[in-house]
């Protein structure tokens, strides 16, 4: 199985490739954040990730066009 590591700190994703990655978790956008944001439109979380990389809750694991935030561990289960 190939599976890659992105460092987002030293390379962060730009506009389209968080939105890319907001639309695979599905769900509540405002989960990717690791700080409270006053607007939790996908949008909006997209503007504060291009801007803060490191508040991204991680690790959010990608596979076979299916995403999930792999906190707990367990969760990357769900796309195995």
């Amino acid at each position: 199985m190939d599976y890659t590591i992105h460092n987002y700190i030293e390379n962060p994703l730009d506009a389209a490739a968080l939105n890319d990655l907001v639309a695979l978790v599905g769900g509540d956008p405002a989960e990717m954040v690791r700080a409270s944001l006053d607007e939790t439109s996908a949008e909006a979380v997209v503007a504060h990730l291009v801007d803060n990389p490191a508040d991204m809750q991680r690790p959010i694991a990608v596979l076979n066009g299916k995403a999930v935030i792999g906190r707990p561990a367990e969760r990357v289960l769900e796309i195995l």
